[in-house]
């Protein structure tokens, strides 16, 4: 998947793309590694051979997914929402902002299998989305 248009200029997309690519090939059982905006609109993606995930539709729940975070933060007091983390019985998976970017506002997310531990899939995000922040501030 590739970016929504006037987003990221396409080097930054590309950039991305393979942070997310190099995040899947650091941590088993990865299958999915996606940058969003806020908005729900895909801006990148990676998908591990044999699986079927649609970017444009993660995004935008990934979207939906952060703003009930946000909502659900405001209503117990505490600050922004950081990041939502959803164990199924087949993936875990994690969605987090990407911090300190703000044009535009990016969300990440990560799938793995169930096997891979919970722990190891958020370090994963974790490490992806700083790198995708100290890439984007290096080069803007």
């Amino acid at each position: 998947m590739d970016a929504h248009a006037g987003e990221l200029p396409p080097e930054l997309v590309e950039q991305c793309r393979d942070t997310l690519e190099q995040a899947m090939a650091e941590t088993d059982g990865t299958v999915f590694a996606l940058l969003a905006t806020v908005d729900g609109l895909a801006v990148a993606s990676s998908t591990a051979p044999g699986w079927d995930i649609a970017a444009e539709r993660v995004a935008a729940m990934a979207s939906s997914g952060h703003a009930l975070g946000d909502t659900l933060a405001g209503e117990i007091g505490a600050d922004d929402c950081n990041g939502v983390i959803i164990p199924t019985d087949r993936l875990s998976v994690v969605f987090l902002a990407v911090p300190d970017v703000a044009a535009p506002p990016l969300i990440l997310g990560l799938a793995a299998t169930a096997q891979e531990s919970l722990g190891s899939v958020l370090f994963a995000a974790r490490s992806c989305a700083h790198a995708i922040r100290d890439g984007l501030t290096a080069t803007t």
